[in-house]
């Protein structure tokens, strides 16, 4: 993947940072649970914390700047030091990926709603996230010198 693409996959909203952005924008949050292991692990949930299952339905939704994007919600332990990957590979043969960010210093689990995730089609696909460590620099779609501590992956419906 060229670098002007990781930039725009990893920052979907710079545009926003000078303006010309509606502040509607949902922004994505996180907190701390009390509960949970700090061993890797990492699930992707509806916004109520409850797991997704294969064939699971999201939203396509359309950006003011001519985007299209889900929204992510994850659970997640033992990140810290490390990324968390975003990829979701359709059956139309396209692929995007993103690194999720979290600011959150949490001695457990972390759960993240809202995360906005770019896709370039919608449709069937594999969706995945994974804690990786990387070995040097590393990129989203690059596997290499990356190595995936935990991941979950389902197999879900992009609706338009």
């Amino acid at each position: 993947m060229r670098t002007s693409s990781l930039f725009l996959l990893a920052f979907p909203l710079t545009g926003c940072l000078f303006g010309g952005c509606p502040e509607d924008i949902p922004e994505a949050e996180s907190e701390c649970l009390d509960s949970g292991s700090s061993a890797p692990s990492i699930e992707i949930v509806d916004e109520e914390g409850r797991a997704l299952s294969d064939g699971a339905e999201l939203q396509l939704d359309y950006g003011n700047q001519g985007g299209q994007h889900i929204y992510l919600n994850l659970i997640v332990s033992g990140f810290q030091d490390r990324f968390i990957e975003a990829t979701f590979e359709s059956d139309a043969g396209t692929t995007s990926s993103m690194f999720v960010f979290v600011e959150e210093d949490c001695e457990t689990a972390v759960r993240i709603t809202g995360e906005i995730f770019q896709l370039s089609d919608s449709g069937t696909g594999t969706l995945r996230v994974a804690i990786v460590e990387c070995d040097g620099s590393c990129s989203p779609e690059d596997p290499a010198n990356k190595t995936v501590i935990a991941e979950d992956a389902l197999t879900i419906e992009v609706l338009p």
